[in-house]
């Protein structure tokens, strides 16, 4: 069943085939994962096949191999983001320094590309970068909203991106907004002057979240307007009201100045 799969690896999970594929130390490869990902999701799946599929996924998460293979699962996987946000929360101190930067750069771009995908997606790299965002500021990733502001606002000016686009980066960068301070309010920050600095590197352009999602709610739907601009404006207006509330719910809440 699995004579692909080279000696002393290990047989997996799964009911068919495993790809040839170049594993690392701990048995595990890119092609390995997708195809438990692909079983732990399979509607013909048995109980027992889903069960055995998701414990090699959870020991996978907690592996090493997990940070690269997480990031080449980005693109296309919402469990990749899922990985990355796990990896992030709990084995941040096994994260190279010199790994750290770049990670912050391709969550970043992972995001600007969700930007047109489903919404699910979206959230859930949020959520990463958010964990990222706890555990990198203030010493390797200053004034996050800012920053996040700067990429955004980049990408929606340049020259090639059509009014969609525009629109679909707008609404990933409120979601990002929104993630933030309801991540906040659920994690757990050890010892306590890392919430306090985090705090304050966020309280530094909080205001910029809250006037995006302010201007965005200021817009009038004109007469005559078309039904496509309508659900944009509508659209728009949703997630700046969820963005406001998140931010308004944030535990003790954080001064605005």
């Amino acid at each position: 069943m699995f004579a692909n799969v080279p000696p002393g690896a290990g047989t997996g999970p799964f009911l068919f085939n495993a790809p040839a594929a170049p594993l690392d130390g701990n048995g595990y490869s890119l092609d390995l994962v997708r195809l438990a990902i692909a079983q732990l999701y399979a509607p013909t799946a048995t109980p027992t096949a889903h069960n055995e599929a998701q414990t090699w996924l959870l020991a996978f998460q907690a592996s090493p191999a997990a940070w690269g293979i997480a990031r080449s699962l980005l693109a296309d996987e919402i469990f990749g983001a899922l990985t990355m946000q796990i990896k992030i929360s709990r084995d941040w101190q096994t994260l190279s320094p010199t790994d750290i930067e770049p990670l912050r750069q391709e969550l970043v771009a992972r995001l600007v590309q969700s930007a047109a995908g489903p919404p699910f997606v979206t959230t859930k790299i949020c959520t990463a970068l958010a964990a990222f965002a706890f555990k990198a500021v203030p010493e390797s990733w200053p004034r996050p909203v800012h920053s996040l502001c700067q990429d955004f606002r980049a990408q929606m000016s340049s020259a090639t991106a059509t009014p969609s686009q525009r629109v679909a980066l707008e609404l990933a960068l409120l979601d990002f907004f929104t993630v933030l301070p309801e991540e906040m309010q659920k994690a757990v920050f050890t010892p306590d002057s890392r919430k306090h600095r985090f705090q304050v590197e966020v309280q530094q352009d909080a205001a910029l979240a809250l006037e995006m999602a302010l201007t965005v709610l200021r817009t009038e739907l004109v007469e005559g307007t078309g039904e496509d601009e309508r659900n944009v404006v509508i659209a728009l207006k949703k997630k700046g009201l969820l963005c406001v509330l998140s931010w308004a719910n944030l535990h003790q809440g954080i001064p605005f100045e």
